[in-house]
C-alpha cells in the first residue's frame, strides 16, 4: 500500500455531504491501520499547532487567508482538467 501521508485530498464536485463539499484534506497518518486528516478549509477554534504540533510549519494552504478559496486554488494549481473544476460554480445550474 503506498501511503497517502503529506498529500491533499481535494473533495469532487459530486461529493454532497455538507462536511466534506468542496474540501481540502491534508493527509497526516496513512497506513495499514487507516487514516488521519485535517480539512483545511472548514474554520475552527483550535489552530494547527496546538491540534497537529508536527504540522504547524507547513505551507500556505494551512495557513490561508482565503479559506473559502482553497478548494478552488489548489485545483488550479494542479492544472489540466483540474482547473475546469477549480471555475465551476458553487451551484452547476447557475453557470
Amino acid at each position: 500500500m503506498e501511503s497517502l501521508r503529506g498529500h491533499l485530498l481535494i473533495a469532487g464536485p459530486a461529493l454532497v455531504d455538507p462536511n466534506f463539499w468542496r474540501t481540502v484534506v491534508l493527509v497526516g497518518e496513512h497506513n495499514e491501520e487507516g487514516a488521519l486528516g485535517v480539512v483545511l478549509n472548514r474554520s475552527s477554534e483550535t489552530s494547527v499547532e496546538e491540534a497537529l504540533p508536527e504540522f504547524a510549519e507547513l505551507a500556505e494552504d494551512i495557513f490561508t487567508d482565503d479559506p473559502e478559496g482553497l478548494w478552488s486554488g489548489v485545483l488550479r494549481r494542479k492544472g489540466g482538467p483540474f482547473r475546469v473544476l477549480a471555475a465551476m460554480p458553487p451551484d452547476p445550474s447557475q453557470n
